[in-house]
């Protein structure tokens, strides 16, 4: 396969206009566990942006306080999940809003799951973590649910897609369970399932009250 640097960079969306890094954001990120390979691929790729018809979303270390700012996302996630999100810092996200995050007291990268709250490792680096994404692309991206979606409905690039019956609660990984939401709408929405969730023992049954959705 080409250098995994270029390969992201091929598939970059280029109508979504990155900030230039900013030394300030970079500093503050550079005090959680995020190795030089992370820092390297973002100066590389033109500081983060969105991939793969923006099915990947990498958020960027500008000072631009928007949807793509990697301070100002991970302060909502922080305010949205609370002690659930303890520990983690996210550098970017899936189709679905699935946070990737570097995991501070494991020493790994996961998943954050936004819907109940759980993490699953997926590698002990960056560099690793490169390998594992492109190894299975969709799965880790959701693209082929984002090419489904924008065949049907437009999609606005900073928009992520929200089931109505939630994926916890077996909701269905079809279009007609499909909508989409902006930042951080997707973030508060699924927050509130995952706090009303996580603390349960597994088996236990649960019944969700789904919060407002903004369509």
């Amino acid at each position: 396969m080409t250098n995994p640097f270029e390969y992201f960079l091929s598939y970059k969306v280029l109508k979504w206009q990155t900030p230039e890094i900013s030394i300030d954001t970079k500093d503050i990120c550079q005090q959680w566990q995020m190795d030089l390979v992370y820092f390297d691929f973002i100066a590389f790729t033109g500081n983060g942006g969105f991939f793969f018809d923006g099915a990947l979303q990498l958020y960027d270390l500008g000072d631009t306080k928007n949807c793509n700012n990697i301070l100002l996302v991970n302060t909502k996630l922080v305010e949205a999940f609370g002690e659930i999100f303890s520990g983690l810092f996210s550098f970017g996200q899936d189709i679905f809003g699935n946070q990737f995050v570097f995991d501070q007291l494991n020493n790994q990268i996961s998943v954050f799951n936004i819907e109940d709250g759980s993490r699953t490792p997926v590698a002990k680096s960056f560099a690793e973590w490169l390998v594992e994404f492109t190894a299975d692309l969709d799965y880790f991206s959701g693209w082929s649910y984002q090419k489904q979606y924008t065949e049907k409905y437009e999609l606005p690039i900073e928009n992520r897609i929200v089931p109505i019956k939630p994926f916890v609660i077996q909701g269905a990984f079809t279009i007609d369970n499909f909508f989409d939401t902006a930042f951080p709408e997707y973030i508060i929405y699924n927050a509130d399932i995952a706090k009303q969730i996580f603390h349960l023992e597994e088996g236990k049954p649960v019944k969700l009250i789904l919060g407002s959705r903004k369509q």
